[in-house]
Order: structure tokens, then sequence, then C-alpha cells
């Protein structure tokens, strides 16, 4: 339970970001703001451990910044997160957002280029693998929370009935059919970051 005030208390960082999330839902940018401010003329020695929570809490200021239209801090509380973890996939999809409405097409491109080298592969070949009933092919794919389209190519033995062919994605079924042609092709609403993709074949 979370009192009706925060403290702003850096003794527990995941507490911290949770309660600066909830400020956040509640469209307290300014009180955020002003403890980013705080935060920025302070020092603060963060544990390894603890990094990702406070990269969460980076992420929360900057994205307080975004929406009362200081473009530029977001962008430099964003740029701090990047220096602590270099590779988190959330942080670079602010970034690049940043610069798109600020206009500076000269560097989204090598901000593009991180954010695919981060993301799953435009294609994956399987190399031949046999589903059986009732088993689950799942795969992990991490996409930057854009529309996709997802083509699936299948290959099944003609002498025998059409599997029943089950797709999940991110825990919902986005197709179900039996396998009349070899390519299924859906277009799926994915999230930035980690995406689960199962395919069961059912009979």
């Amino acid at each position: 339970m979370i009192g009706g005030r925060s403290d702003y208390s850096f003794n527990d960082l995941p507490r911290l970001a949770v309660e600066l999330l909830l400020e956040f839902k509640q469209s307290k940018y300014r009180e955020i703001i002003s403890f980013g401010r705080e935060l920025q003329s302070s020092l603060v020695v963060v544990p390894v451990a603890r990094k990702s929570d406070y990269v969460r809490i980076l992420l929360i200021i900057g994205d307080s910044l975004q929406k009362v239209d200081f473009l530029y801090d977001a962008g430099d509380i964003y740029k701090k997160a990047l220096e602590i973890d270099p590779n988190n996939l959330a942080t670079l999809l602010r970034i690049r957002q940043n610069y798109d409405r600020l206009n500076e097409e000269g560097k989204l491109g090598k901000i593009n280029k991180a954010i695919e080298k981060l993301e799953a592969p435009r294609e994956i070949d399987f190399k031949n693998l046999l589903l059986n009933k009732g088993t689950t092919l799942s795969r992990s794919l991490v996409l930057d929370g854009q529309k996709v389209t997802l083509d699936l190519q299948f290959h099944n033995d003609e002498k025998h009935q059409p599997p029943l062919i089950s797709v999940h994605f991110n825990n919902d079924v986005v197709w179900e059919d039996y396998l009349q042609n070899r390519i299924a092709s859906l277009e799926l609403e994915t999230e930035p970051g980690e995406n689960i993709l199962q395919i069961t074949p059912v009979n």
C-alpha cells in the first residue's frame, strides 16, 4: 500500500519507480519534473542491481517532460538513461520519438540502427522444424511496438488431412484454421520489447 503523498525516498528504488508511475498516471507531471530537477542537482549512487529501476525512474521523468512539451529537457534525461543502459529498447524508442517531434531527421538514422540491432530479425528459418500434435513452438520476438505483418510459411504432407493450426501472439489467439494454404499472413499489434509467438498443431 502506498500513501497519498510520495516522499521520493531513494532508500527503495523499486517503490520510488512505482510511486512515480502512479503520479504519472494521475497527470502529476509538474511534481515529477520538480523531483527530476532535484535529482539532477544531487549526487546519486545507484547499486548495479538497481540500475534497471533507476532507468525506469529517469524514463518517467523524461515522459513527464515530454507531456508538457519540454522536449530538449526530455531528450537530456533519455540520453542519461541510455548512458546507464545502452541496450535498453524502451529508452531508444523514446529517444526516437523525441527526435521525431523535434524534426531532427539527421539523428534518427543512428537511433533506428541501434533499435534494429535489438529487434528480432525480419526473417527466421526454422530449418524444417517438425511440429507434432499438441506440441507448441514458442518464440520471443523483440519488436518496437508498431503494427507488423507476420507471414508464417508451413509445409504439409499432402497425403494427410490438413492440420488445424492455432497461433497465439501475446496470449491472444490471432489465427486458427485448417492449413489449406502454405502461408498465413497476419496483421498484428505489437508491444514495445518482448512479444511471444506460439504455434500449436491441434490435431
